[in-house]
């Protein structure tokens, strides 16, 4: 099985898991700088939320997106949700989901 929290270290140092990070924040700002940005975004295996939470706090509140992280990892989950507070406050929505597919808790929502 494998540690998905020590495999999320990988995103610290200089390896090909960071650099495709960046990739995938800058083409999540391209999106929501676009002329018709989405309205909602829905984030399934988040993790620690590190490709999306970043991003949304950059845009002002009102140009922000509703978001949804959805994760299997209670301790990836907990790491999403602080990092979401940290950077935002609220504003996100956090979907763990239990072995069977099926939600078991909400750590973030704004609904």
């Amino acid at each position: 099985m494998t540690d998905w929290s020590q495999w999320h270290h990988a995103y610290d140092a200089d390896t090909s898991l960071s650099r495709r990070l960046t990739v995938v924040r800058s083409r999540l700002r391209e999106l929501f700088a676009s002329s018709t940005p989405p309205e909602s975004v829905l984030s399934l295996c988040s993790g620690e939320g590190r490709d999306l939470i970043p991003v949304l706090a950059e845009l002002p509140a009102a140009r922000r997106p509703s978001a949804t992280l959805v994760g299997l990892d209670t301790d990836l989950a907990a790491t999403a949700a602080q990092r979401a507070d940290d950077a935002m406050g609220d504003g996100i929505h956090w979907e763990e989901l239990s072995g069977s597919g099926r939600p078991d808790r909400e750590h973030l929502s704004d609904e």
